[in-house]
């Protein structure tokens, strides 16, 4: 799972406005749509613990929120957020499963070994 790296009251300043529109206690009797807005609550819901700005801003969007006074350049939290990601993605390219699945057949058997040696088990 990704974290984004977004300050956390930005975020929250925004899921405010959209529970506003989504919670579901508002929507009692309310509306035909109830069903679509609780979901996107709980897509926001999910959005704002994990800090993804983009999704939170787009629920806000499709829900016609003005977020213009939270709103800035979200460009280097977006940087931020790549790094993190492409470090990930180095820590996953590190492991045997991600070894095993992009290496050639012909170089499988001693991978095998390989694995199974830094394993501490000893092959038949």
């Amino acid at each position: 799972e990704v974290e984004f790296n977004i300050p956390k009251e930005k975020v929250n300043k925004v899921f405010k406005k959209i529970a506003t529109k989504t919670h579901p206690d508002k929507l009692i009797n309310k509306s035909d749509d109830s069903e679509r807005l609780v979901d996107l609550y709980k897509e926001a819901q999910q959005s704002v613990e994990t800090k993804d700005w983009s999704r939170v801003s787009q629920i806000a969007s499709e829900l016609d929120i003005d977020i213009t006074d939270v709103e800035e350049d979200d460009s280097v939290f977006l940087e931020e957020t790549i790094k993190s990601i492409e470090s990930k993605v180095d820590e996953i390219k590190q492991t045997f499963a991600w070894m095993w699945k992009h290496s050639k057949e012909k170089d499988k058997p001693q991978l095998k070994k390989h694995i199974l040696n830094v394993m501490g088990v000893k092959e038949k």
